[in-house]
């Protein structure tokens, strides 16, 4: 209970810096959905990775991909309070289905997460302003990972390795408005090409609260 009404009152708050009249915020509700998105990641390494700039019906991409529905902003009255930043590296060395017993393919899993996450650097702007900026990436892991148990209780991490570490929560949260630009950059001095030779995925995940109308 404590989140959402703390969130509630501070996009209230921040909501009135931009010109929200009582009326829209007494039809307003305040929900906790991330905003998030993909993009691969090349076997070679990347210079640079741009997030929220597609939409998920751009390019082949689905609701599974990323839950933005404009370019680059939010569709008109939503607001969103940004409260944290993840970003989540997806290997594509298959551990599915190999056995516990297969070090090389874990090895490998392991390897590719720890090259990407030691470098670059994670930039979030909103419209002109850079209003964080900080590296490596690492300093953004998240929060969730999977694992299971055999018969022995013993446990096998799927993700064989992860970013760990406390989540990246604002101490000073940021609000996104309609019509105003925004995007996550993530950028590398020189490319980290991935041990195994295989590409993967990256997801950048928003956290916070939407301030959307009453359905």
């Amino acid at each position: 209970m404590k989140t959402i009404v703390h969130a509630q009152r501070t996009m209230l708050s921040l909501a009135r810096m931009f010109g929200v009249n009582q009326q829209d915020l007494a039809n307003s509700e305040v929900t906790e959905l991330d905003l998030f998105d993909t993009l691969p990641y090349s076997s070679t390494g990347e210079a640079l990775l741009t997030f929220f700039q597609k939409t998920n019906a751009q390019d082949g991409r689905t609701k599974h991909d990323s839950n933005m529905v404009m370019s680059g902003q939010l569709p008109a009255p939503q607001r969103f309070l940004i409260e944290g930043i993840e970003v989540d590296f997806i290997p594509g060395v298959d551990i599915a289905r190999k056995p516990a017993t297969d070090e090389d393919a874990f090895k490998a899993r392991a390897n590719d997460v720890a090259s990407f996450y030691q470098s670059g650097l994670l930039e979030l702007s909103i419209g002109a302003k850079v209003f964080v900026q900080n590296g490596p990436l690492k300093e953004f892991p998240p929060t969730t990972f999977l694992e299971a148990a055999n018969a022995a209780a013993t446990k096998i991490v799927i993700d064989a390795t992860r970013a760990a570490g406390d989540p990246c929560r604002l101490s000073i949260p940021h609000l996104l408005v309609p019509g105003v630009n925004f995007k996550v950059d993530l950028s590398w001095k020189d490319r980290v090409a991935l041990p195994s030779g295989q590409g993967g995925r990256v997801i950048c995940r928003l956290k916070g609260y939407m301030l959307r109308p009453k359905q």
